[in-house]
């Protein structure tokens, strides 16, 4: 087992979010997330009742080996390794920690064991680790937003009216944030779904890359749009499923249509899972990501190839960054130290004719909110919205063939 020293100032703060709270900090396939009590309870409750399912469906099904990747909550969530104070920590990383979503129902307690008790910070798998250049989409589930019983009225009466007048109240639904990868590319979306939508809910970002090609750095522009809340809350349910298809409007229609039908299926087998769990999460939301990269997929140039690459649930290997850290210093001994001197913004080393890892994923995100109610059955409130994101996302799957 190596041993590792943290501390939060060696973290940074995360570049990709679409929607959700400050504060989130990465450190490459690590997600550090503040976080609550309730929300602490909620992953540890998961990753016992599927550790249960798991030995109870393994007795039954001796020659199976495992279950079906979508089966449990814990393929949809996050991987939860541990727990991080404030302060300097200690992480332990495990090499023979299985590549497998419900392997690490054991490891959360071991990866990492604070040392001080200040702010909590929940430490999660970092979803967009591995992708060039994400396009991300985070979607609030449910018409009731919050827990009434742990909720003050002002808040109840203030996030019900919101659900009254977005598709949130409609659709069961809302879009609350989009970061669209956009490349060269400086133009916000010709046909605007709403007045006014181009000047006060889209902000374009720049970004510079000093990128490594044939052994030299060269200066390439990767630029995002980003799509705050106001845009979801500006949406309606006959304008929401031109906002779906906008987020996949910058790849190739081709290969646009085989997310879609990808993400179709994902959706599926999600329902599916939760209808087995009986709970109750307020304000989570959905977290779609795509690579957004069209060098990327001008190497998907048939379906087949594409299915191999994407696969319906992916899986989270914690060791990764032992290669990466390997990679990196590879790097520094090849490249001379003047011309990583650039004065750019967000300079990013990596090689031009690197393969992401991934090329999409669908989660459900976000506790903070979320409990266990034995006895009481599935949560109809974030279902309906995901059932309604499936009827769209078959319209979608039609219209994109």
């Amino acid at each position: 087992m190596d041993t590792l020293d943290i501390s939060i100032s060696s973290l940074i703060p995360s570049e990709h979010q679409a929607a959700g709270h400050d504060g989130c900090m990465t450190l490459n396939s690590l997600f550090f997330k503040p976080t609550n009590q309730q929300e602490l309870d909620f992953y540890t409750k998961c990753n016992q009742v599927d550790h249960q399912r798991l030995n109870k469906l393994e007795k039954i099904e001796k020659e199976k080996e495992g279950v079906d990747l979508g089966a449990l909550i814990t393929h949809w969530m996050p991987a939860w390794l541990g727990i991080l104070n404030e302060g300097d920590i200690r992480v332990n990383h495990h090499s023979s920690v299985s590549n497998s979503p419900s392997s690490q129902l054991h490891n959360q307690q071991d990866l990492v064991k604070p040392n001080t008790e200040k702010t909590q910070y929940i430490v999660l798998q970092n979803l967009y680790h591995k992708y060039l250049h994400p396009s991300i989409l985070d979607i609030k589930l449910g018409s009731k937003l919050t827990d009434d019983s742990k909720t003050t009225k002002e808040k109840i009466a203030r996030l019900q009216k919101v659900s009254e007048t977005t598709t949130s109240g409609s659709l069961g639904f809302r879009i609350c944030g989009m970061k669209q990868y956009i490349g060269k590319e400086t133009l916000k979306p010709q046909l605007e779904l709403f007045h006014g939508m181009n000047e006060n809910t889209i902000v374009l970002q720049k970004n510079k890359e000093c990128i490594t090609f044939n052994g030299e750095i060269i200066v390439e522009h990767h630029n995002y749009l980003e799509y705050n809340k106001h845009f979801g809350r500006s949406l309606n349910k006959h304008n929401v499923e031109d906002a779906l298809q906008l987020f996949f409007s910058k790849i190739p229609p081709t290969q646009a249509a085989w997310l879609i039908q990808r993400f179709h299926q994902r959706l599926q087998l999600l329902y599916n899972c939760l209808l087995s769990y009986e709970v109750r999460i307020f304000s989570g939301s959905l977290l779609f990501i795509i690579e957004g990269d069209k060098r990327v997929w001008k190497k998907m140039v048939d379906e087949e190839k594409y299915a191999n690459s994407d696969p319906l649930i992916c899986e989270f290997d914690p060791t990764s960054d032992d290669e990466e850290e390997e990679e990196e210093e590879e790097f520094e001994k090849k490249e001379p130290a003047k011309e990583k001197q650039a004065n750019l913004v967000n300079t990013i080393f990596i090689p031009v004719n690197e393969s992401p890892e991934k090329l999409s994923g669908l989660h459900i995100i976000d506790f903070a909110h979320a409990k266990f109610v034995e006895g009481a059955g599935h949560d109809d409130n974030i279902l309906d919205g995901i059932e309604n994101l499936i009827d769209i996302f078959a319209k979608l799957a039609e219209n994109n063939v």
